[in-house]
């Protein structure tokens, strides 16, 4: 029983969050507009330039571990094309929804 209370709330959480971003409601928080660093180094692998990328995951003192735990949406929207703000600010709300986990 407590596995599915669990379930419940895990989804309507993510729902929830999948809802607030479509509405807008993205950029709210100043680390999601820290994700551009994400972004660039996603360009720079594109071109091939690792060590580029590594220096603008890397290369700067405040959340450190931010840029490179957005690299992998940022390569998805790179790889897709354009900028994805809901697409983006949906994969941030799934480490909400692993903290509640």
């Amino acid at each position: 029983m407590t596995r599915r209370w669990l379930a419940a709330i895990l989804v309507a959480s993510l729902a929830l969050r999948i809802w607030l971003v479509a509405g807008g409601g993205q950029y709210f928080w100043p680390d999601e507009s820290r994700y551009g660093s994400a972004e660039s180094a996603a360009s720079e692998l594109g071109r091939g330039q690792v060590r580029d990328a590594l220096v603008e995951l890397f290369g700067h003192a405040d959340h450190v571990l931010f840029r490179p735990a957005s690299l992998p949406v940022a390569l998805v929207s790179h790889w897709i094309g354009g900028s994805h703000p809901v697409l983006v600010s949906a994969y941030f709300s799934l480490f909400s929804v692993g903290a509640i986990f």
